[in-house]
C-alpha cells in the first residue's frame, strides 16, 4: 500500500513540475510574410517546325488548283495573342504573290480584293487557315475556309501592312495553326519559277 502511495505522489510531483513548464514557457512570436508575384500578360510563343523550308507547288498548269505542304505553328501566350502573315510580293506593283520578274500571280486577284475563289484557269495565290482545336481562337475571315473548297485570303506585302491570321483576347496554351497555300494560273500565264517568302509573326497587338 505504501509502495502505491509513494507512486501516486511521484506522479502527482512530475503532473505539478510538467504543469510549471507549461505556464512559464513563453508565446510563439509568429511573423506572416506575404510574397506576391505578377505574371507578365505578354508573353507570346509561334512556332513553326516547317520554318525555313521551301513549299514547293511542283509543276503547275491551268488544269487544276494547286495546293502546297501544310506549314503547321504552335501558338502560345500568357494574354492576348495575334498571329500575322505578310509576304515579299512586288514592290513596284504594290500587291503580294508569287514572282517572276516583271510577271507576278497575284494573291488573290490583280483587283487586290480581300479574297478569291480559286477554279481551274483563273489566276491567283493565297492561304487557307484553321485553328486545332478551334475553341478560344478565332480566325480572320479572309483565311477561314480550309474546310470549304478553294476560296484563298490575300497576303498583303511587307511587315508594314500584315495581317491577322489568328488571333485570341486571353492566353492559349498549345494551339495548332493549320495554313494552306493553293495556286491557279490560266494558259496566258508566263511560264517560269515563280516565287514568294511568306513570314508569319506572334505579337500582343
Amino acid at each position: 500500500m505504501k509502495k502505491i502511495e509513494r507512486v501516486a505522489k511521484s506522479l502527482m510531483a512530475l503532473g505539478l513540475v510538467s504543469l510549471m513548464i507549461v505556464l512559464v514557457m513563453p508565446d510563439i512570436a509568429t511573423s506572416a510574410v506575404v510574397i506576391t508575384a505578377t505574371v507578365s500578360s505578354t508573353m507570346t510563343g509561334c512556332t513553326t517546325p516547317m520554318d525555313g523550308v521551301t513549299n514547293n507547288f511542283g509543276p503547275i498548269t491551268n488544269l487544276s488548283v494547286f495546293t502546297a505542304t501544310t506549314t503547321s505553328t504552335t501558338v502560345q501566350s500568357s494574354g492576348a495573342i495575334y498571329m500575322k502573315v505578310y509576304d515579299v510580293g512586288s514592290n513596284t506593283i504594290g500587291y503580294g504573290g508569287l514572282w517572276k520578274s516583271p510577271d507576278i500571280i497575284p494573291s488573290p486577284s490583280s483587283t487586290y480584293s480581300a479574297t478569291a475563289t480559286l477554279v481551274a484557269g483563273s489566276v491567283g495565290f493565297g492561304i487557307q487557315a484553321e485553328v486545332l482545336p478551334a475553341a478560344g481562337m478565332g480566325l480572320n475571315a479572309w483565311y477561314n475556309y480550309a474546310t470549304s473548297g478553294t476560296i484563298v485570303g490575300r497576303l498583303n506585302p511587307l511587315v508594314a501592312s500584315s495581317t491577322v491570321v489568328a488571333s485570341s483576347a486571353a492566353a492559349v496554351a498549345d494551339k495548332e495553326v493549320r495554313v494552306y497555300y493553293k495556286v491557279a494560273v490560266n494558259i496566258n500565264t508566263p511560264g517560269g519559277a515563280y516565287q514568294d517568302t511568306v513570314t508569319f509573326t506572334c505579337s500582343t497587338s
